[in-house]
């Protein structure tokens, strides 16, 4: 039982990832066959420690791509079959890990930091295969989940899903799925206490959508009303992919 989230969750612990890890679904055999564009993955990184992700991705092509993405690698790399991420993890708010960050003059790679918080990752499967190896998506085949992390739950879909976006704002805003977007499903979600906002609780990362991924997050500008951190891509700029609002 999280404290946080007040429901069960899945950790995933060991000093070893390659050793320790949840693989979904368990025979090599079996295929998920899940087809949705987007990948979600609601998360938290243990603190002080490193966590693997890896997604084995069924292209049209006939072929199988690893995609990793892990606070232990230093370097994007890639090859036919793979596409390896770094992942640097966000700290709270205001928190001891933030400002260091914040002042650093190069990323802090590494293990997570003591105030890492739960996160929802979203990747455009879509985008990030036709833009690195050239390939079309075809469905997720296993998703395996190494130490050290919690995890909800995590799931695809073909809609551009907000986390921070309630179902009554939703309605209140007309905003349909036909639109291609919609709030993250309440089995789903992470949970928002009465008079509290999302984006004051949890990280939302983004990957993809029309960018280059890299989940460098190097640059935080402040504006009135939120904090946005600025991922670096390995070829340009990324979009706005994580973001924190102050009030």
């Amino acid at each position: 039982m999280d404290k946080t989230l007040k429901c069960s969750v899945f950790r995933i612990k060991g000093s070893v990832p390659g050793n320790n890890y949840v693989l979904v679904p368990k025979g090599s055999t079996q295929s998920l066959a899940l087809t949705g564009r987007y990948f979600y993955l609601l998360f938290r990184p243990a603190p002080s420690k490193y966590f693997v992700v890896h997604l084995d991705v069924a292209v049209e092509e006939g072929l199988v791509v690893r995609i990793a993405f892990s606070n232990m690698f230093k370097d994007f790399k890639s090859t036919a079959t793979s596409l390896q991420f770094p992942f640097i993890c966000g700290a709270a708010k205001d928190s001891v890990y933030e400002n260091t960050a914040k002042s650093a003059k190069h990323d802090l790679v590494g293990p997570a930091p003591p105030t890492v918080r739960w996160t929802c990752l979203s990747m455009d499967l879509h985008y990030i295969l036709s833009v690195y190896l050239n390939r079309r998506h075809s469905h997720l085949k296993s998703v395996k989940l190494c130490s050290n992390m919690a995890v909800k739950n995590m799931f695809t879909s073909d809609l551009l899903l907000d986390p921070g976006l309630s179902f009554s704002e939703a309605k209140q805003l007309g905003v349909s799925s036909s639109q291609g977007t919609g709030p993250v499903p309440r089995d789903m979600s992470f949970p928002v206490p009465k008079g509290q906002r999302w984006h004051h609780l949890y990280d939302y990362i983004r990957c993809g959508f029309m960018c280059v991924c890299g989940f460098y997050l190097v640059l935080v500008a402040q504006e009135p009303n939120r904090r946005t951190i600025v991922a670096w891509g390995f070829e340009q700029i990324m979009v706005i992919v994580k973001f924190c609002y102050l009030n």
